[in-house]
């Protein structure tokens, strides 16, 4: 009865989202659970309880959208800058913080002997390897073109700047989604499924823990793949 009077009063008179929520549910039960394993409770309070489940919608650019993107020049350098920087993660899925951190020498040639991004991601440990597009090796090519500082192959510029100006970006294109660094990363997971790479492989470039992660979050389908399957059967 606790449990659910706290989350009511944590929605009701807090305003917290469900997601919000479970989190702090979740961090009474790891209390509980220590408590539980040194004999200071005798029973566990959360038994039988169940964190609301919570659906995300995933948000991403179509291809359109990318292709606009690709083929605007704006007419301010900075915004044009965040652009290409937007842009690099959509050809290699990679977080503003991993992105920004890559040195030459996470630079390295493949097992196909083309270039390949080699670095091991913050948020996990996890090392991962990501071969690069054509159109991330161009844009790698004009930044150093342009001069860059230290070792660092991507331009310096912080996130809070990265997002405020793709807001101007999206406004000026008349994009609909509302841009943030993350939507990149998105919308390489999107362009990856929609092109029937396998949900194996995705993981791996995105590098998530497990393939679930990937199928949870990223494998909900195009509508326009959806419309092509269906003209696919018509034939």
């Amino acid at each position: 009865v606790f449990i659910d009077d706290l989350e009511l009063y944590l929605r009701a008179q807090r305003g917290m989202k469900t997601v919000s929520i479970n989190k702090i549910i979740q961090m009474l039960k790891s209390i509980v659970r220590y408590s539980l394993e040194r004999g200071w409770i005798e029973k566990d309070p959360f038994l039988g309880h169940k964190s609301k489940s919570v659906q995300t919608e995933i948000l991403y650019l179509t291809h359109e959208q990318v292709i606009k993107l690709e083929t605007t020049t704006l007419s301010q350098e900075r915004l044009n800058r965040v652009k290409e920087l937007f842009l690099f993660s959509i050809y290699t899925g990679l977080h503003y913080a991993d992105a920004m951190s890559l040195t030459k020498s996470n630079l390295v040639k493949g097992i196909d002997g083309n270039l390949w991004i080699d670095y091991v991601r913050g948020k996990t440990g996890k090392r991962i390897q990501i071969p690069l597009l054509n159109k991330a090796q161009a844009l790698l090519t004009k930044f150093e073109r342009e001069g860059l500082k230290n070792d660092y192959i991507l331009p310096r510029i912080t996130n809070q700047k990265v997002n405020s100006y793709l807001k101007e970006i999206a406004d000026i294109l008349n994009i609909d989604v509302p841009l943030t660094h993350k939507i990149a990363r998105k919308t390489f997971g999107s362009i990856l499924l929609y092109h029937n790479i396998p949900i194996k492989v995705v993981s791996e470039l995105m590098g998530h823990s497990s393939s679930l992660i990937t199928e949870r979050h990223y494998a909900k389908l195009d509508t326009r793949k959806l419309g092509e399957a269906i003209n696919l059967l018509n034939k």
